[in-house]
């Protein structure tokens, strides 16, 4: 069994980094066990720490990710990777440290300078939460900066010849992850075989009955007398859902099982239609911010949420104003709660604030993710449009296959009165253009209040 040592340096700023059309690739499944997938959860007590004010890059300038955080030693050989969406093997014990910062794999450097750091004392940290909200020591309920999540964790012996995955739900507003562990991490692409993978795929009903089947990497499922999934108050049995199951067979056996719904959506000038049937729309711009837990992920409040939408007798709402976690998107499916979906746009209008007072671009020349810190994108600008088509195709591509997802949200409150707005909305290659193309059967808005 190996130990590692995570850090999570969290970017908590209000501007956005720039992107390459290469940063965008497919969407990846939700993590789900199987017979064939074990599923590992970080949540818990984490080390966190926050650098003074008056020196928010510390941090980064004294490399506090080379060793836990609350340690003093002598600095490991540093070898700083980028993580590709193929996964990672872990193999040969060795003292490293890595870290994965992104798409795509790239040694950057090591270095073998023997230093003693002292980070500072730590205070425990829930994760998921909001760390403003933890602490009572106002220097923490207002900060705004770096900060630096760490903990320990074990990697079963039997995941030694797996490709694994780390995997954060999500972060707030950009991410470094660096892992100080006691073995060598390293890239391998898939291994040739001569075997041909077989591909099955089954959709059972709410009884485990198989309703269809179909084979192949491409296909079609035909259902007779499917039920169709319909919204909470449209139908007395809203929400049916069935099961997909993908079934690899090759050298290896993968099993993937995605809960899906069968309906159509529709609309005119001035109605919108569930399965045919006119939807009359009941619902809010939610917020899920709660005391304590902030924006993490807390099921017993996302239950007690529910249930006061249903008790108000309301049937949607929509996500003000970033893409829910997968697990609120999971029991909306489950409910019938109809979605707008909305990508993380809000108050698109002029340039940023400017780099003064930031730290020189020496700090960041092996944190490509946090370049966001020296680059403001223009009013209006190509920059803008390429980050805002780029979310645009992450949000479509994980929700594309949920049946309560009915509408895509382009952006929050867009200063559109403005002339520079009409070409980047209204153009061949606006946001909006850009998400009808991806996904045609659902509508697009724009909130404006």
């Amino acid at each position: 069994m190996l130990r590692l040592s995570v850090f999570l340096l969290l970017v908590l700023f209000h501007w956005s980094a720039s992107s390459t059309d290469d940063d965008v690739v497919g969407g990846i499944l939700y993590p789900r066990p199987s017979e064939s997938r074990e599923v590992r959860s970080l949540d818990g007590l984490w080390n966190f720490r926050i650098p003074p004010d008056e020196e928010r890059y510390k941090g980064v300038a004294e490399g506090w990710y080379k060793q836990e955080l609350w340690k003093v030693g002598p600095t490991p050989i540093s070898v700083v990777i980028r993580l590709e969406s193929k996964g990672v093997t872990l193999r040969d014990a060795q003292r490293s440290i890595t870290s994965i910062v992104g798409h795509h794999f790239r040694t950057i450097g090591d270095k073998a300078n023997k230093l003693r750091l002292q980070t500072g004392d730590t205070i425990p940290m829930p994760v998921p939460a909001s760390y403003n909200d933890i602490p009572t020591d106002v220097k923490y309920r207002r900060f705004f900066g770096l900060a630096w999540y760490q903990r320990d964790f074990f990697v079963p012996a039997a995941w030694s010849d797996r490709r694994v995955w780390v995997r954060f739900g999500s972060v707030f507003y950009a991410a470094t992850v660096v892992s100080t562990m006691a073995l060598l991490v390293q890239y391998e692409g898939v291994e040739k075989s001569e075997a041909i993978p077989t591909v099955s795929v089954s959709l059972y009903d709410k009884d485990e009955n198989v309703v269809a089947t179909s084979s192949g990497v491409e296909g079609r499922l035909e259902v007779s007398h499917a039920k169709f999934w319909w919204p909470y108050l449209m139908d007395s049995e809203p929400a049916y859902m069935y099961q997909l199951q993908v079934t690899v067979k090759g050298s290896e056996t993968d099993v993937y099982r995605l809960p899906v719904g069968i309906r159509t959506v529709s609309w005119d000038t001035s109605k919108v239609y569930i399965n045919g049937k006119q939807l009359y729309l009941r619902g809010f711009g939610r917020h899920e911010d709660s005391h304590v837990r902030g924006k993490g992920l807390d099921l017993p409040l996302v239950i007690r949420d529910y249930n006061l939408i249903r008790w108000i007798g309301a049937n949607g709402y929509r996500t003000s104003h970033y893409p829910y976690s997968e697990e609120i998107m999971d029991f909306s499916d489950q409910q019938g709660i109809v979605i707008i979906d909305e990508c993380p746009i809000v108050n698109a209008q002029s340039r940023l604030p400017g780099t003064r007072g930031r730290p020189t671009r020496r700090f960041f020349a092996n944190w490509p993710a946090l370049d966001c810190f020296l680059e403001t994108p223009l009013l209006w600008s190509d920059e803008l449009l390429k980050n805002h088509k780029r979310s645009l195709t992450e949000l479509v591509r994980r929700d594309k296959n949920r049946p309560s997802v009915i509408m895509w949200s382009v952006a929050n409150e867009a200063e559109t009165e403005l002339e520079q707005a009409v070409a980047y909305f209204n153009c061949d290659k606006s946001a909006k253009e850009h998400t009808h193309l991806l996904r045609p059967d659902k509508s697009d808005i724009m909130h404006k209040q």
